[in-house]
């Protein structure tokens, strides 16, 4: 099993020295993998920029903390799918008791939340708000997971309930072997979506996945370059997981 995590502050922040307000957190849950990825909400409403660092830093650790107490206790795809849902609706709540407590208005301080639980080689997602995940199954053909397709600059943070989407892919006759999940600032660069439909950076996601034939070592340097190099103003994080060398061989 490789898992690799990067966040990296975006040009924009780093021009108006802003904090990087995403956050990623990856681990084992008993036998499952889990992943998480966070982007703050960078501005205000009064459009000043916001400090949402708070935001997704205090989400991922809530996500991954009941995640990890409840997945052992899952025993079928439905368990998965609602303790997801749990782990949504604790860190929401969470974070709004946090924003109370200290006198923050719920929309200055927010962030989108999406995680993923490995397991058996399929994935079970919950996504609020932008980004998304994209999976390779073994049988070569990639797919991909997102609340909706993104038209504009609109977010829809936890808070909003109503845009909470949960997803699956993978079987046990075709099983998922690589996935990339990320906040916008890189999944928006990979996954395209025109009047022709969508569209994936191909190249890119081979480097990536490339990096299971790297030494150990050497595999969170190579991630955190590719993520690096590219363009985009906005923060950029991404977890890449492969599932050991019996992957099928890389499409170009």
């Amino acid at each position: 099993m490789i898992l690799e995590g990067c966040s990296l502050q975006g040009k924009m922040h780093k021009d108006y020295d802003v904090a990087n307000q995403d956050y990623v957190l990856y681990d084992k849950a008993g036998n499952d993998v889990v992943g998480i990825v966070c982007d703050g909400v960078s501005l205000k409403s009064d459009r000043s920029f916001s400090d949402s660092e708070i935001a997704s830093r205090f989400v991922a650790a809530s996500i991954m903390k009941t995640l990890k107490e409840k997945l052992p206790e899952c025993r079928n795809e439905h368990s998965i799918l609602v303790c997801l849902y749990d782990s949504l609706s604790i860190a929401d709540e969470g974070l709004n008791q946090m924003l109370k407590k200290k006198g923050i208005s719920l929309y200055d301080c927010q962030t989108t939340a999406l995680a993923f639980v490995y397991r058996k080689c399929r994935i079970y997602a919950a996504m609020a708000g932008d980004g998304g995940i994209i999976y390779q199954t073994r049988d070569g053909e990639y797919g991909v997971l997102q609340t909706r397709v993104k038209t504009s600059s609109c977010v829809d943070p936890i808070c909003d309930r109503g845009s909470w989407r949960f997803g699956k892919a993978g079987s046990a006759g075709n099983p998922v072997y690589r996935l990339l999940i990320a906040t916008d600032g890189v999944f928006d660069s990979i996954c395209r979506w025109d009047h022709d439909g969508m569209s994936l950076d191909a190249y890119v996601l081979k480097k990536m996945f490339e990096i299971s034939k790297m030494k150990k070592n050497s595999r969170k340097d190579a991630f955190k370059t590719i993520i690096e190099s590219i363009r985009s103003h906005d923060d950029k994080s991404a977890i890449l997981m492969i599932d050991g060398k019996s992957a099928p061989d890389l499409h170009s």
